[in-house]
């Protein structure tokens, strides 16, 4: 994984199936494989009907890919990517405040 994805250590990536130097799951399993962006939440756009996805399904679930959004992306959809990573980030924080008070208490 390039140096700057682990330095910026994002909350979403969306990331396309079909780039032209490397395949979509590829940068998926190389989000994974490294610490500072295991848990970032991974979402792969496209414009493949449901029976091309679900091929491709097995593998993402085998990744950790969280997603799979439909081309073109509207505006809808964007907010409703925020809205989940935003919750799952709370709960994260919630999770670590929890068993942080829990150690010291």
């Amino acid at each position: 994984m390039p140096r700057r994805v682990a330095e910026f250590r994002p909350h979403l990536v969306l990331c396309d199936m079909d780039l032209p130097d490397i395949k979509g799951l590829e940068v998926i399993r190389r989000l994974r494989g490294d610490p500072a962006t295991k848990s970032t939440y991974a979402v792969i756009p496209t414009a493949r009907n449901p029976l091309e996805i679900r091929t491709f399904n097995r593998e993402a679930e085998r990744l950790g890919v969280d997603e799979f959004v439909s081309k073109p992306i509207t505006a809808e959809a964007i907010g409703a990517l925020k809205a989940t990573v935003e919750a799952r980030d709370a709960d994260c924080v919630g999770s670590s405040n929890r068993g942080a008070e829990a150690a010291r208490g």
